[in-house]
């Protein structure tokens, strides 16, 4: 489509148009736009004209296909028209053509400005489909700039092309513009990468206070803002103690590195140690949260003790009420018992039946038995004192029916014996739970199951005899576990190893049985505690002691780099000859000047991978500020949007067709 110049009111306007009626018409509207007598209400019609001129510049400007939607959308247009009026087709396309070329005459700015839009709304998708091929994301910039170059000059001939109706100058023309555009795309980006790093180096943050070098050293091991997230989200969960040393292996090789400069030794070292003697109270803090307030199993078993003697005391009282026993029924069952029974069985049996005669007293040559109550209480203790430690199930099962027998009979004659009897067993159960809770984080060969810890648990709780509520069996269980973690903390925490290895064990019981004991939500706080002082104990190890060389290496070649002095070049001259002497002490000094300055860096790096607290959060906070703005500057959403705006700005450089 030609272009024509014309004046009017001393302005001159470019209009693209198909003939010079065209040409007429889109003069008469621009005459109206500005005032003339068909001027159409001024508000309206301004606002109606930028609107069809931003939309259509839009649609033009998407690049091969954009003329062809416009157009599409026109004649779909004057179709319509045509068919509901009495005009032409052809007469309804020049006055949309006149009424186009009128408009992008008044609104130039808008019509350039909507162009450009977009050219890069239609670039862009293409960009992110095939970012490689457009030089858009990872990748060196040379290799960027060689394949946006390609791919601009291939979109812009093309689009030339299609815009000049295959005008071979025009579409070269078009190429080379490209090509252009796109080896400024990827400059562009960088350079605004640069602007945001310029910006941010304006800001005042934890890292504002450190040295340049310093801190472009520092950006180049952030990554990207979900890593920073990770690493933040990582130190929280270790609490205010913990340092970077403990979550990046990035920042375990600064620590080591700057511990291998003299002047950082001693600081990063010591800040270590420290923690390290802090164990022991974080874990008994730790366990007084999760598992209960600290305790001594010996003196609550003293306490027991105590107790059972108070309580024996009261037998004394219910005895001497009771009433004489007759225990003939029970004698004539044990004596048909012995007679059917055979081995230690019918021994023990035996045994028991002799218990109830009167000691030494015969009667016609036959033993007597003893009517008082004392006798069968005794007989009662001497029996339990049988069951103890009794392995052998047929004795034990002949032991527990006549205990039962004797126990029936007694409470026949003491009725209030059962309740004595009742608390005086509570407290020998509670004597139980504490040595059942010893084991039950054992990790040897017969360590205890999570279901068998689980069933014991439970039964512990449960009331026996008179007892009303729950058995505090199972409390002492816990008390027994929570003591045998102080034990196992006071000998071992500051081998951090060996304690995961006690108290987590390498599998998931002890996890499961801590959880049956305390609930889940303080077993993970407990075994996450745990978890804690090894990460703390590994650092320390991989600063102080470890042979990491490769985790070490990247901040390890900075400080080389930095600490190696500039050389000055010999001169085998007379005069450089003179000079030799000079020379060597300009290279010592900046030998000197190079050396101090690795040491500050070692120093101004170093500190920060060991700062805790306050000041390691605020460090962390503009750590995952600066990854943002770098993530941002180098998004390829990002870049690919300034690549296509500059392809896209270019390409309007192409005459008016």
């Amino acid at each position: 489509m030609p272009t024509y110049e014309v004046e009017m009111n001393g302005q001159k306007y470019e209009i693209d148009a198909p003939d010079d009626n065209a040409v007429q018409l889109a003069v008469k509207q621009l005459h109206d736009q500005q005032g003339g007598q068909n001027a159409a209400p001024p508000s309206n019609s301004d606002a109606l004209s930028v609107a069809r001129t931003g939309v259509g510049g839009f649609l033009e400007g998407i690049p091969v296909v954009g003329p062809y939607i416009r157009r599409g959308t026109e004649m779909a247009a004057a179709g319509t028209v045509a068919a509901l009026t009495d005009q032409s087709y052809d007469d309804v396309m020049k006055r949309i053509d006149a009424m186009n070329a009128g408009e992008k005459a008044a609104n130039p700015w808008v019509d350039t400005g909507s162009r450009v839009a977009g050219g890069v709304a239609g670039t862009v998708p293409m960009m992110m489909a095939a970012p490689a091929a457009f030089g858009v994301g990872a990748g060196s910039l040379p290799l960027r700039i060689a394949a946006s170059t390609g791919t601009g000059g291939v979109l812009g001939g093309a689009d030339a092309a299609v815009r000049s109706d295959g005008d071979a100058g025009q579409t070269a023309l078009g190429a080379g513009i490209g090509m252009g555009a796109g080896f400024v795309g990827p400059l562009a980006g960088r350079a605004v990468g640069a602007g945001v790093r310029w910006a941010r180096g304006a800001t005042d943050d934890a890292l504002s206070g450190i040295s340049k070098p310093a801190q472009q050293y520092i950006e180049s091991t952030i990554g990207d803002p979900a890593r920073m997230s990770a690493l933040q989200s990582n130190l929280s969960g270790l609490g205010d103690q913990a340092m970077l040393a403990d979550v990046s292996p990035s920042w375990v090789g600064v620590a080591r590195g700057a511990a291998a400069q003299p002047s950082m030794r001693d600081q990063i070292v010591n800040a270590l140690v420290e923690r390290a003697q802090g164990a022991p109270a974080r874990l008994r803090s730790d366990a007084d949260q999760f598992l209960g307030p600290r305790v001594v199993p010996s003196q609550i078993e003293a306490g027991l003790e105590n107790g059972r003697s108070q309580f024996a005391q009261l037998y004394g009282p219910v005895m001497a009420d009771a009433q004489g026993v007759n225990t003939q029924p029970l004698a004539d069952d044990l004596d048909a018992l012995a007679t059917n029974l055979r081995g230690p069985a019918r021994q023990a049996v035996t045994r028991v039946r002799g218990y109830l005669n009167v000691p030494g007293e015969t009667v016609g040559g036959q033993p007597v038995l003893d009517p008082n109550p004392q006798a069968l209480r005794a007989t009662r203790e001497a029996i339990d004192g049988l069951m103890e430690g009794e392995v052998n199930p047929q004795v034990v099962r002949q032991l527990t029916a006549a205990r039962n027998q004797v126990d029936d009979v007694l409470a026949d004659a003491a009725p209030g014996i059962k309740d004595v009897d009742a608390r005086m067993h509570e407290l020998y159960r509670q004597s139980e739970g504490l040595q059942q809770g010893r084991p039950i984080l054992s990790n040897e060969a017969g360590a205890l199951r999570p279901e068998e810890v689980q069933q014991m648990f439970v039964n512990g709780s449960i009331p026996q005899g008179q007892m009303i509520g729950p058995s505090a069996e199972a409390a002492r269980m816990r008390d027994s576990v929570r003591g045998e973690f102080d034990r196992i903390v006071g000998t071992k925490a500051n081998d951090a190893t060996a304690l995961k290895n006690t108290v987590r064990g390498e599998g998931d019981w002890n996890r499961d049985k801590l959880a049956y004991l305390y609930g889940p939500d303080n077993s993970k706080g407990i075994l996450d505690a745990i978890d804690r002082e090894v990460a703390f104990n590994d650092t320390a190890n991989r600063v102080t002691r470890g042979s990491d060389t490769a985790m070490t290496g990247g901040f390890t070649k900075f400080l080389d780099e930095t600490g190696k002095p500039a050389q000055i070049p010999a001169d085998t001259t007379v005069t450089g000859i003179g000079l030799k002497g000079a020379r060597l002490v300009a290279q010592s000094l900046l030998r000197q000047n190079a050396e101090k300055a690795a040491g500050k860096y070692a120093q101004e790096i170093g500190a920060l991978s060991v700062a805790q607290g306050a000041q390691r959060d605020a460090i962390v906070d503009a750590l995952m500020k600066r990854a943002q703005q770098i993530h941002a500057a180098s998004d390829p959403a990002v870049q690919a949007i300034i690549n296509a705006l500059t392809q896209s700005s270019a390409r309007q450089l192409l005459p008016s067709r």
